[in-house]
């Protein structure tokens, strides 16, 4: 039985053999518990076993051979790890039994209380093993040691509570205070340290005080640095070391109550910008100003004793509004003029709110006392109950916001910062409010515009209409309407095809609008087309985008293209009909300058010399004339063979070389002339070099030179004729290849010609597959140049036969 029975091993220190054998025998006759007793005499053979054994519990007598009194048991705790100690005493030994409870022990007892039973019966023989007075004194001493290891175990849970209890507050991030009924601070942590910026002892010198209650609170709290900082405090009652204290739990809010703040403040101009954005057309500076206050006054900021007004800086003039001292709310005030000023004796740009709007940062005066430098405001005291004593002025995009505050030092940082952020929003606000302005000015001078072009429009001979990107109409001007016979008003063609236009255009032309709408590059034509109930129209046509569409503006050419008809039959005719007797005049003129008839006298043969010279100037005009007239039928011919461009060069220096000497102007070559060959009408291209000379002759100065260069680009060959003359006008600049066109030069010496040289280079050039251009700076010269493709051996071979080229001068620019 006693094998399941639970075991309890008990150390026995005790001198005296008797006491141990009674303890020994008491302990044996349990039933319940099974006690496994070892047994020393002194106190150092106890500390041997405690040191080789574990036991439950010590049965310790004070008074040992070797220890006496309390100290016996103040050297035992020491040794025995925790282990519950019950004193053993004599019966005149119960303070020293009370002592030992007060220095460590879990119970005492007295010896004669737990044995004299059992000895008085063994002297009488009356000793029952299971005498009822025996068995009392056993269950004493079982309930001591059982009461004892129980007690043990309760305080040893108790102080490791406590212990982690204590480590708990001590690593904990909030800041715990222990304080008692009286508000001692007992106990601090190490964050409480932090949060206080103090040490224990500082803190622990001070009374502590904060509301008792369920619910936390918010104290501010004032650091060692001076920094206020806002905590949130929870109580708590408890027990500290058996005395009644509370327990608070203090936490840093301060950061997160600014981040409420902020979002506050952020939800505050959030609804200003959303009001601000809703007045849509309706915006206005009073609006605005309202929008302002309202926010003010959901930001619960501290407006007591102070003045706001708004100065509208941008537009040379105040817009104020102010919440004056003695009023007690906000009255609106609007002053527009060119420039008011809030003292007459400081100017406008000296003041405060000017340099505050001037340098986009605020103006803190925290007191005016020792402040002289705002002299301004020395006006607006008779306005105000209460002296102004500091000023904040905080910019805004078109002035300033100044806020007057009849305290000292009024404004803290915080403050400042709130107010930048409004200003932000006053600034969209203002200019959402110019923009509006701007807009509807905007939109009223565009409506004016429109009107004045859709006056223009209407009234112009010309047919002008809009298309979108599938050619669909959209808009026409009244001139239009007579493409549309049947239509009696415009509502009725909006929106047709462009092949219901008439006039009706061929595909490839419809190409080309779907192309002006893809690159936006004019296109300008000229056709002719018939027109039902009209007849056939010569149109000359530009086509331009617009937006996602084109304009298209038609002009009735018809007449103008049979006048330069019949213009061009009687140039023809006159040409072909001078041309025989002038070629006649010329050779007799001719034969008498030669004196192959006879010498003329000096005067004579000086006017012979006159008339012969201007007869080839008349051939050479008439030529010119035959020249552009075969140029717009497409019959000009051209012989093209390989030839090589260096004689071409020299052959057309030394033919216009005595008309050079003749105007004092050099011919010269600078760098060598490639040797290179050129695909080309030989006489075709001297023509052109002809041209190109003779021009830059009669535009150079006396005593200047002509130069030539010649040089490879790329796989052509380019060829400049460069003059020192006076550059050509930019006015004059796209109309240099046009037919009888020629500049006027002021200082430039008279020229003859007939104004159609270069339009006729030009087109020789491009027939033969090359370029020309030029590049020209005032006073300085002008460089024309052409290009032409190298012929190289294996291109395909020449056909020299002669072959009519179909030149027509581009009508598409």
């Amino acid at each position: 039985m006693k094998e399941h029975m639970k075991t309890i091993r008990v150390l026995l220190v005790e001198d005296d053999e008797d006491d141990a054998l009674i303890l020994e025998e008491m302990l044996a006759e349990l039933k319940d518990i099974h006690f496994d007793i070892k047994h020393v005499s002194r106190l150092e053979e106890g500390f041997d076993c405690l040191s080789d054994s574990l036991f439950d519990v010590i049965l310790l007598d004070l008074n040992l051979p070797d220890s006496f009194g309390i100290e016996t048991l103040k050297k035992t705790i020491l040794k025995a790890n925790d282990i519950p100690i019950v004193v053993l005493t004599g019966l005149d030994d119960k303070v020293m039994g009370i002592n030992a409870l007060h220095e460590g022990a879990q119970d005492y007892l007295v010896k004669s209380s737990i044995s004299s039973g059992h000895l008085a019966k063994s002297m009488l023989g009356h000793i029952d093993r299971g005498g009822r007075e025996n068995l009392i004194g056993a269950e004493l001493l079982e309930r001591a040691i059982r009461y004892a290891i129980e007690r043990q175990s309760n305080t040893l849970a108790l102080q490791l509570s406590e212990n982690r209890f204590r480590r708990i507050i001590e690593h904990n991030v909030d800041a715990i205070i222990v304080v008692d009924r009286d508000g001692i601070v007992k106990f601090v942590n190490p964050a409480a340290e932090r949060l206080f910026g103090r040490g224990k002892e500082e803190i622990q010198q001070n009374i502590f005080e904060f509301a008792i209650g369920n619910e936390s609170t918010e104290i501010d709290i004032a650091q060692k640095s001076g920094k206020i900082i806002t905590v949130e405090v929870h109580v708590t009652d408890i027990d500290w070391e058996g005395e009644p204290a509370y327990l608070a739990s203090l936490r840093d809010i301060t950061e997160r109550k600014r981040a409420a703040d902020a979002i506050r403040r952020r939800a505050v101009l959030d609804r200003m910008r959303a009001s601000i954005y809703e007045m849509e057309d309706n915006i206005s500076i009073t609006n605005i100003l309202n929008c302002f206050y309202n926010a003010l006054n959901e930001l619960e900021l501290d407006f007591e004793d102070c003045s706001i007004q708004l100065v509208d800086t941008e537009n040379h003039g105040f817009s104020i509004s102010w919440r004056s001292f003695y009023e007690g709310n906000y009255v609106f005030h609007q002053m527009d003029s060119e420039r008011v000023n809030l003292n007459p004796e400081v100017p406008f740009e000296k003041s405060a709110v000017f340099d505050s709007w001037k340098s986009k940062k605020p103006i803190y005066r925290r007191d005016l006392h020792k402040d002289d430098s705002y002299k301004e405001l020395e006006i607006l005291k008779e306005s105000y109950e209460k002296e102004i004593r500091s000023v904040l002025d905080v910019p805004f995009a078109y002035g300033t916001i100044a806020i007057n505050h009849a305290k000292p030092n009024a404004f803290s940082e915080e403050y400042i910062e709130i107010l930048q952020m409004l200003s932000a929003v006053i600034s969209e606000g203002y200019k959402r409010y110019f923009d509006s302005a701007r807009r509807k000015q905007a939109e009223q001078a565009l409506k004016d515009s429109e009107e004045k072009l859709r006056l223009f429009m209407d009234s112009a001979a010309d047919s002008f209409t809009l298309w979108d990107s599938e050619l669909n109409l959209i808009d026409l001007n009244n001139a239009s309407m007579k493409y549309f016979p049947e239509a009696r008003s415009k509502d009725e063609v909006i929106g047709i095809s462009i092949k219901g236009f008439r006039p009706c255009f061929e595909e490839d032309i419809c190409k080309k609008f779907f192309e002006v709408i893809r690159t936006g590059k004019t296109f300008t034509t000229e056709t002719e087309v018939n027109c039902p109930d009209i007849g056939y129209l010569f149109l000359e046509i530009r086509v331009f985008k617009v937006g996602n569409g084109l304009g298209m503006i038609c002009m009735d050419v018809t007449e103008r293209k049979e006048m330069e008809k019949m213009k061009s039959e009687f140039v023809s005719i006159v040409s072909h009909e001078l041309r025989s007797p002038l070629t006649a005049i010329m050779n007799s003129l001719t034969l008498l300058s030669t004196g192959d008839v006879g010498e003329l006298p000096n005067i004579a043969k000086r006017m012979v010399e006159i008339a012969h010279r201007n007869s080839q100037r008349l051939l050479r005009l008439i030529n010119d004339m035959l020249d552009i007239k075969k140029i717009e039928a497409g019959r000009m011919e051209f012989r093209m063979q390989p030839v090589d461009l260096k004689l071409v060069i020299q052959q057309s220096i030394e033919s216009n070389s005595a008309y050079a000497e003749e105007l004092e102007v050099g011919l010269k070559v600078e760098n060598d002339i490639p040797d290179v060959k050129v695909n080309v009408d030989v006489d075709r291209l001297i023509q052109v070099l002809t041209n190109l000379i003779t021009n830059a002759i009669k535009y150079s100065k006396s005593n200047s030179s002509v130069t030539i260069t010649a040089s490879n680009h790329n796989g052509f060959v380019r060829v400049d004729v460069i003059d020192s003359g006076p550059g050509i006008p930019i006015e004059f600049r796209d109309k240099v290849f046009e037919k009888f066109s020629q500049a006027k030069l002021s200082g430039a010496r008279k020229k003859d010609g007939s104004g159609l040289g270069l339009s006729i280079a030009k087109a020789i050039t491009e027939a033969m597959k090359g370029e020309i251009g030029f590049e020209t700076k005032i006073n300085v010269g002008t460089d024309f140049y052409f290009k032409l493709p190298i012929y190289r051996s294996e291109d395909t071979p020449v056909d020299t036969s002669p072959q009519s080229y179909e030149i027509i001068p581009s009508r598409e620019r």
